[in-house]
């Protein structure tokens, strides 16, 4: 019986004792991110690869039905640049919605709100063609020389 009390007080000394270390040992951790924070040695998170959250090609599909559903072209705009705010869109795929615009400045508006959000910004120069007129091209290349410099 002496054997089995004696045994059943160590495991529950151990449990303790591990339970306490633990405690140290997360305690000890945040100290230490603690003084990280007033050394100023934050660590900055990455950004999430915004290749990997792109819309895909059935979405952008999906949006174009949609914004083609559209009777104005002010409502139009308000649902393209709704929608590329919440997922971000490859050059690819903004060639494919601008097709639902009419008009050259509702394009020049929704490439210009869609540039922030844009995976690929390195490509979003060959853009410069979906304009019925080159000014608007031109204009769209300024603020992207702008946005980036």
């Amino acid at each position: 019986m002496k054997r089995f009390l004696f045994i059943v007080v160590a495991l529950m000394v151990s449990v303790v004792m591990f339970g306490q270390r633990e405690h140290v040992t997360r305690r000890a951790g945040h100290i230490t991110q603690e003084r990280n924070v007033i050394r100023g040695n934050v660590v900055k998170k990455t950004p999430p690869d915004m290749y990997h959250c792109a819309a895909s090609p059935e979405d952008v599909q999906l949006m174009l039905t949609a914004i083609k559903g559209q009777n104005f072209e002010d409502k139009k705009l308000e649902l393209a640049i709704v929608f590329v705010r919440i997922k971000p869109v490859t050059v690819e795929g903004l060639r494919t919605l601008v097709e639902a615009f009419d008009f050259d400045d509702s394009r020049l508006e929704f490439l210009k709100q869609a540039y922030t959000m844009c995976p690929n910004k390195e490509r979003y120069f060959t853009l410069y063609d979906v304009f019925s007129f080159q000014t608007n091209g031109n204009k769209l290349l300024e603020y992207i020389g702008l946005e980036r410099y």
